[in-house]
């Protein structure tokens, strides 16, 4: 068995698969939750006009919708090999807006602070993990 110390500093592509990994649990867990939801109200396409069950299918369809880019940007920046550190910091704000945001809206439809918080940390890290990315593309690492 790997040292965990040891692959969490070390090699970018174990760093950037241990985020990948983390990420698509959440997604799967919250998939989940929407096809639990499902059979139990009995609601085959759509949203069947429950909100309840609105929020939770949209807690599972943001996560699906922002996992590509995330995806990307982590091999990209394991790739060009950014150090553990941008890893991290990408990683863990990228997780922290994903959980924050779910739990939002999870707690009421309408605009929580968890909710706004963690698209706010989400969509910055992804737009300053793109930036970084086009710079070092450009100018090298």
């Amino acid at each position: 068995m790997r040292d965990i110390e040891i692959m969490l500093t070390n090699n970018m592509l174990d760093l950037a698969a241990f985020y990948g990994a983390l990420h698509i649990l959440i997604f799967l867990g919250l998939s989940i939750a929407v096809i639990r939801e499902r059979l139990s109200r009995r609601i085959g396409l759509g949203d069947g006009g429950d909100m309840e069950f609105l929020q939770i299918s949209r807690m599972q369809g943001h996560a699906a919708e922002y996992l590509a880019p995330i995806l990307v940007l982590l091999l990209f920046f394991a790739l060009l090999d950014i150090g553990a550190l941008g890893l991290h910091l990408f990683g863990l704000a990228t997780l922290a807006g994903r959980v924050m945001h779910a739990a939002g809206i999870h707690k009421t439809p309408y605009l929580s602070m968890g909710r706004t918080l963690g698209m706010v940390l989400l969509i910055a890290a992804l737009g300053l993990g793109s930036l970084g990315l086009l710079f070092l593309s450009l100018f090298g690492s």
